[in-house]
């Protein structure tokens, strides 16, 4: 979030306007410090939050007022609002580093930073794979059905992960200069 004086929590970016990060004005900027809009005009504010979004992903849960959706929904809220918080911060901090520059460059057009974010999510969710823990139980136990309803969920962000691999790789060529070519 952005912050008017040195940032004190991990995720805040200093900035040294009121005014919105594409030039907009301060009238038209969110000042509300609790917003995770704060700094930003309603269009950009817009912006980031589809594409934070877009990144992020959503997991299939099943369907509500389902026991596989009791009990998914809350590991899934969970995982897209730590992933929500750090692509903001990776947003924030990228207007920040860039609110000198004398164009106004977005992070949405920048090919490195886009890759760069797709990196980060495949660390967070080869770490948020590990730690949900299956346990061999009776096939008959309810602890069994929770064990196959958590199984699928890990297998759900396992092939998010192959498909955000593929995404990368398209990142990664563009911000190289090189072509991709997909592997079989």
């Amino acid at each position: 979030m952005f912050v008017p004086h040195s940032p004190d929590m991990v995720y805040d970016v200093e900035r040294h306007s009121d005014r919105c990060v594409c030039g907009c004005s301060a009238l038209a900027t969110c000042h509300d410090y609790n917003s995770v809009n704060c700094g930003y005009c309603e269009s950009c504010a817009k912006k980031r939050t589809d594409f934070v979004t877009d990144i992020t992903g959503v997991i299939s849960v099943g369907e509500e007022n389902s026991f596989e959706y009791a009990i998914l929904a809350t590991i899934e809220n969970i995982r897209q609002n730590i992933f929500k918080e750090r692509f903001y911060y990776m947003v924030d901090n990228y207007f920040g580093q860039h609110q000198n520059d004398s164009e106004f460059t977005e992070p949405y057009d920048d090919a490195s930073f886009i890759a760069k974010v797709y990196r980060e999510k495949n660390s967070m969710m080869q770490t948020f794979i590990s730690s949900i823990v299956l346990h061999n139980e009776n096939k008959f136990s309810k602890s069994n059905k929770i064990n196959r309803i958590l199984s699928y969920y890990k297998s759900e962000l396992e092939a998010t992960i192959e498909k955000d691999e593929d995404i990368l790789e398209k990142w990664t060529s563009k911000a190289g200069g090189y072509s991709y070519k997909k592997a079989k």
